[in-house]
């Protein structure tokens, strides 16, 4: 009975019927800051958190990044050394590479207000 939930479920995940791109995603929303992404790889989504999502009353970040199916999480501080961030709307990709090739993708995009 288990390997038939694992293959239905597998089924599940690598035939998304008639989506063609995956969802795009919120991950924070603040005065001055609204930031989204979407996976840009084809077969699994991403689950994205940055944390303060205040760009303006922080230098440092964290970021915290998972792959479900290729077993990747990432929890990494990161800076911006801005003081202030110009108004306007910022498309950002991301790529993961591990053991010289690419693992996966995302599609960022970010507002600035």
């Amino acid at each position: 009975m288990g390997n038939v939930l694992a293959f239905v479920f597998s089924l599940c995940l690598l035939c998304p019927g008639e989506m063609k791109e995956w969802p795009t995603h919120s991950i924070c929303k603040s005065e001055h800051l609204e930031l989204y992404y979407r996976s840009c790889d084809p077969f699994q989504d991403y689950g994205v958190s940055i944390s303060p999502c205040d760009i303006y009353s922080h230098e440092r970040y964290n970021m915290q990044l998972g792959l479900i199916l290729k077993f990747v999480y990432i929890d990494h501080p990161f800076s911006i050394p801005l003081k202030s961030l110009p108004k306007g709307e910022y498309l950002i990709e991301m790529e993961l590479f591990g053991e010289d090739k690419n693992i996966s993708c995302v599609n960022l995009t970010l507002l600035a207000t």
